[in-house]
């Protein structure tokens, strides 16, 4: 039976870092002549989608559009330190320009992108680059927090981001590992239980 995308997203989505139109019709048993999103009725030239709103339903939860979404909500300010990312950006881009016109600027600027350096950005050597910011998952696409949509997105600063990444690494391996030992001792407990019969 056809459910609607929202809901075969909330049931079924939570594992996935994004869905391609084509396996969302998949999913949810759309027929030809209905809307990819809601399954209404398609009119006239329309293929997949019924209307501007449900493109854009579609289109929100996608990762390539969320950085956006995210930058327009945040301003580029990090969550954990608030940094003002923009503001680095504006800066670099500034010192640039001040390099190019006058020599003397052009120590600042190597002093500069040392400095940034030391605290984890990696910075290009012309600051061309836009990764002073990442769009983090609050809950990790791994934990079921893929396919949420803005609210499960945060901006972090690249060292805030770097820092947050290897934590889920360590509780992911510390996971992992207890896993590993409770599988040990069940086999190993079976194996006591046979011998001393």
């Amino acid at each position: 039976m056809p459910i609607s995308a929202s809901q075969w997203i909330a049931q079924h989505g939570g594992h996935l870092r994004s869905i391609s139109a084509r396996k969302l019709r998949q999913a949810c048993q759309r027929a030809d002549g209905e809307c990819t999103w809601c399954g209404g009725k398609l009119t006239g030239r329309q293929s997949a989608w019924c209307g501007r709103l449900c493109v854009d339903a579609f289109l929100q939860l996608q990762p390539r559009n969320m950085r956006d979404v995210v930058h327009a909500r945040d301003h580029g300010r990090c969550r954990q330190c608030k940094r003002d990312c923009d503001r680095m950006f504006y800066l670099a881009q500034r010192l640039l320009c001040l390099a190019a016109k006058n020599v003397s600027w052009a120590a600042t600027v190597t002093a500069l992108r040392a400095h940034w350096a030391s605290v984890g950005f990696h910075i290009s050597r012309d600051f061309s680059n836009e990764h002073y910011w990442e769009a983090n998952h609050i809950v990790p696409v791994c934990q079921g927090g893929g396919l949420r949509g803005p609210d499960n997105y945060e901006t972090l600063c690249v060292p805030c981001h770097a820092a947050a990444t290897r934590q889920l690494h360590r509780e992911l391996r510390a996971q992992r590992a207890a896993r590993g030992k409770q599988q040990n001792m069940k086999g190993k407990s079976r194996y006591v239980k046979r011998r001393g019969k």
